[in-house]
């Protein structure tokens, strides 16, 4: 499964503060720091993403990100975590292993599903 052009776009607005229609390597950097730690700040740490930006994300070389780069880093190879979340929703609540979780094994393993932090997160699954 592929990654929604939808919530690629979300993403995309939401990492795109200039609002070009790219990210740029600034705007990948000021992302992260938002989001890291204060340990992860360090010069060695910086540097570290930069070269992962120039190297591995930006694979045209253009000097941003633009959106199948920002897809394709949000789920490598292109894999769906909603796909990988709800194979391993099955697979814990699948009592007979049959592939299929049938109404008892659901409400026998309903803690399975509700203390899954996807399924938190996206509540309106």
């Amino acid at each position: 499964a592929v990654v929604s052009t939808q919530s690629t776009g979300e993403s995309m607005a939401d990492l795109d503060r200039n609002k070009d229609g790219k990210v740029s390597l600034e705007e990948y950097i000021a992302d992260i720091l938002a989001d890291e730690e204060e340990y992860h700040n360090t010069p060695e740490w910086l540097a570290e993403e930069q070269k992962r930006f120039k190297t591995v994300l930006d694979k045209d070389i253009s000097g941003s990100l633009e959106f199948d780069e920002i897809r394709d880093w949000l789920t490598p190879n292109n894999e769906s975590p909603a796909r990988e979340v709800a194979v391993r929703l099955v697979k814990g609540a699948d009592e007979d292993d049959n592939g299929v979780v049938d109404l008892q094994e659901l409400l026998r393993n309903h803690a399975v599903f509700l203390g899954n932090s996807f399924v938190s997160i996206h509540s309106e699954l």
